[in-house]
């Protein structure tokens, strides 16, 4: 398992702060429902048009996808709040 993140603008979770863990679990939920939001605008748009492609599909399971990282993300944050306020 790599010790960074893909794109090397973070630091590993592992060596944040639970403030700074908090922040990026907050930053990265709320990037990924803006991008789901446009992108379901699109397909929406696409198909009002009589518009579709695999590309369409695949947008369609990234959804269901997303959906479950969202909820994911929202149990990471629970378990570190948590576990941040029984210290």
């Amino acid at each position: 398992m790599s010790t960074h993140s893909s794109s090397g603008s973070r630091k590993p979770l592992r060596d944040m702060t639970p403030a700074e863990r908090s922040e990026w679990y907050v930053e990265q939920r709320a990037e990924l429902e803006d991008f789901c939001s446009y992108a379901q605008r699109y397909t929406k748009r696409r198909k009002r048009r009589g518009i579709e492609t695999r590309n369409d599909e695949r947008y369609e399971q990234f959804f269901v996808r997303a959906a479950d990282l969202i909820a994911g993300l929202d149990e990471l944050y629970e378990d570190a709040m948590s576990q941040g306020n029984e210290r």
